[in-house]
């Protein structure tokens, strides 16, 4: 979907090409879908990669997903449906060689063969007090899952998501935007698009492709909150219309949390000057702010309250950056999917998230994350003299930092030299 035209076998060439078509390439489909038969499906913020599982050994990421069943997951295979035949996605075969194909599939083969049969103990993930025998035996011997033993908690749900159009297609002169065809079908479970003041309007499922996106929707949702908004964005990059949203829900007396990166778990270090010049004024706003530390005892143990309900991680110290992307309104209702609170997930890139009407997992996930704050993630605070002060979490042995904790020197000064010339609609 909306690939990169050429030159896809070489560095070079493809930056060259992606320089060459600069707007285009900053556009992409970042939505993530794992659907079975059209009757299971789980949504989140996942990709398919070995950091995202907890096997890779530089670092690996923190994520969490919903699986889903019913009606819900129609929409979800609608979805999918409607960017698998856009006029913008593309067969692999007319991309790249017959040998480049030939070879890609060699390499798939040859890493399956390296990959042993039964699980590495150094790296089978921390077993939860919740967690069964039988629960582990799913995930590493691939026994048959019973979903009526899986613990499901049954509550309306919708999907929202992007519409293929919000990337424009060109016509061959480069002028003219190709018409665009709506997702057939229609949510099971409407949002109704109301004015809250202060708040912008938005109409999360249908609509203007160009002004009505998932992250508006969420921001119209977070104007229905009169008790608490619990968020995690991995990159929080607050826009003109998220800084409204907050300021609204702060002067209704809305309690705000977020947890995001820190620099040093961040794995684009350059997106956190976006949310860096914007802290100040949020925890001005009243806005409690953390950011998650880059060394896990394990991937598990960040969101381990509820039963590992966060990505699947090797034991042992690894660097965890966090990916989880998940919305919490009074703890009624819950938003999880493949959206950042950044410019970049408003209005570039396309995505898709489940919102969930359930006080039960409302609770689970708040549960889960609130350990997660506690226990693995630094405080943000201003001090009587407006300095930023970390607050080092509780248990954890380590002191309160005036900088910005377990980051390099050269790091550090990357992100206060390039900072300033990176707009946040681009972060």
């Amino acid at each position: 979907f909306n690939p990169v035209p050429g030159a896809r076998g070489s560095g070079l060439g493809r930056m060259l090409s992606m320089l060459a078509d600069f707007k285009r390439m900053q556009q992409r489909m970042h939505n993530k879908l794992f659907i079975a038969d059209n009757a299971m499906g789980v949504s989140g913020g996942r990709n398919l990669g070995d950091a995202y599982f907890g096997n890779a050994e530089s670092g690996n990421f923190v994520d969490m997903d919903v699986l889903a069943a019913g009606p819900v997951v129609q929409e979800l295979s609608r979805s999918f449906d409607s960017y698998w035949n856009n006029q913008r996605a593309y067969p692999v075969q007319s991309l790249i060689t017959r040998k480049e194909l030939d070879a890609l599939r060699s390499s798939f083969d040859a890493s399956d063969a390296a990959t042993p049969a039964t699980p590495n103990p150094t790296t089978e993930p921390q077993g939860q007090p919740q967690g069964s025998d039988a629960q582990r035996a799913y995930i590493w011997n691939q026994e048959p899952m019973d979903l009526a033993q899986a613990g499901l908690v049954w509550a309306p749900a919708a999907v929202l998501v992007d519409q293929p159009a919000k990337i424009p297609s060109d016509e061959p002169n480069g002028a003219v935007p190709l018409p665009e065809r709506a997702p057939s079908g229609a949510s099971p479970l409407s949002i109704t698009a109301r004015k809250t003041p202060g708040t912008p309007a938005a109409a999360p499922v249908a609509g203007d492709a160009a002004t009505d996106t998932v992250v508006d929707g969420l921001l119209q949702l977070m104007g229905y909150a009169r008790k608490e908004l619990l968020i995690i964005s991995p990159y929080f990059v607050p826009g003109p219309d998220m800084l409204q949203a907050f300021a609204a829900a702060r002067a209704r007396g809305v309690r705000v949390r977020v947890l995001t990166n820190s620099l040093a778990s961040n794995d684009a270090p350059i997106a956190h000057a976006g949310y860096a010049r914007h802290r100040p004024d949020l925890l001005a706003l009243g806005v409690e702010l953390y950011e998650m530390r880059s060394e896990q005892t394990s991937l598990r143990g960040a969101f381990s309250a509820s039963g590992g309900l966060g990505g699947s991680g090797a034991s042992g110290s690894s660097r965890a950056m966090l990916h989880t992307k998940l919305l919490v309104v009074d703890g009624q209702l819950l938003a999880v999917g493949s959206m950042n609170l950044d410019m970049r997930s408003q209005r570039q890139n396309t995505e898709i998230a489940l919102l969930i009407r359930s006080t039960a997992l409302s609770i689970q996930v708040t549960e889960s994350i609130e350990q997660a704050l506690s226990a693995q993630a630094w405080q943000v605070t201003l001090t009587p003299e407006q300095r930023l002060l970390w607050r080092a979490p509780q248990g954890s042995g380590l002191e309160d930092s005036s900088t910005e904790p377990d980051a390099s020197l050269p790091l550090r000064l990357i992100l206060m030299l390039l900072g300033p010339l990176a707009p946040d609609h681009l972060l």
